[in-house]
């Protein structure tokens, strides 16, 4: 059974350079709860955290078993059936169970918060406010946002970092202001309190609404202005229009903690769904005979 995610590992076409914590967590979590169950062999593709789950993915791989495991849809039109080839486990949210013609019990949650069964971290949370964009808000403008973030004395967690790196980080922290999903997401799972925002207008707000729905949050991202990639063609009109922008976002990024209020799913509502993924976790260990599936899982320590 093949893992597929996002990543050069899954796509050629990827820069070989390409890191993202919510994808690369795909890395981490999957050989700990199932050791032994990937490999190389495609005859049947395993699909856990990720959107991938539309009409280009299932042409891509029409001939193939397919194993759903809390995936979500998020780009492109969904996947129109799903047949026998295919076997939901569970899936990020309502909205793509929806999208998917799945029961509306398939919908659990994202398949991140297993991250409590496997990970545990002795830090304190010593870093009061913490800031996480979105992969593509770092590539375009990473060196802003660590200007911005070193002038407001708030802790920016680069989502290129590796898996434990970040991790570390988010168990350390007290709020954070987050774009990136999977940051509020094992954010959540470890009971830290998180605020979205929005200065990428490629952010998918469907992905982060369907999560939302499966711990009865709301999506309300506060927006923040874009940033791009500096042209490298200086003019007196440009670097104006840019301090300005910059006053801007630094202002609006002080305001955020005291203007909205930080979310926190409750630990009856963490606990259950961490409760139903475990269950799920198990079953498929039975059906594909993974080896030590009656022993607890390890954890991982940083």
């Amino acid at each position: 059974m093949k893992i597929h995610y996002y990543s050069p590992k899954s796509d050629p076409t990827i820069d070989a350079r390409f890191r993202n914590f919510g994808d690369d967590l795909n890395a981490t979590l999957w050989d700990e709860l199932f050791p032994g169950l990937l490999d190389e062999n495609e005859t049947t593709i395993f699909s856990g955290i990720g959107s991938h789950l539309n009409e280009g993915f299932a042409k891509r791989f029409a001939s193939h078993n397919h194993v759903i495991f809390g995936t979500g849809w998020g780009y492109g039109a969904p996947v129109q059936s799903l047949g026998t080839r295919w076997k939901p486990y569970f899936v990020r949210g309502p909205l793509t169970a929806e999208a998917l013609g799945l029961e509306p019990s398939a919908a659990i949650t994202d398949a991140a918060v297993l991250i409590r069964l496997v990970y545990r971290c002795a830090k304190p949370r010593d870093i009061p406010i913490a800031f996480m964009p979105h992969v593509a808000s770092m590539e375009a403008a990473g060196s802003t946002w660590e200007i911005m973030c070193q002038e407001l004395d708030y802790h920016l967690i680069d989502v290129r970092k590796p898996v434990q790196d970040v991790l570390v980080d988010l168990e350390r922290t007290q709020l954070l202001l987050t774009e990136a999903l999977h940051g509020a997401i094992v954010a959540d799972a470890l009971r830290t309190p998180w605020l979205p925002f929005v200065s990428n207008q490629t952010i998918s707000s469907l992905k982060w609404r369907d999560w939302c729905a499966s711990i009865d949050a709301d999506y309300l991202p506060v927006q923040l202005p874009t940033l791009w990639k500096n042209s490298g063609k200086a003019s007196l009109f440009g670097d104006m229009k840019m301090n300005v922008k910059l006053k801007l976002l630094k202002s609006a990024m002080r305001r955020m903690p005291t203007v909205s209020k930080p979310f926190l799913s409750s630990d009856i509502t963490i606990q259950s769904l961490t409760d139903r993924l475990a269950a799920k976790a198990e079953a498929l260990r039975v059906d594909y005979r993974v080896r030590n599936s009656e022993k607890p899982v390890p954890p991982i320590v940083y």
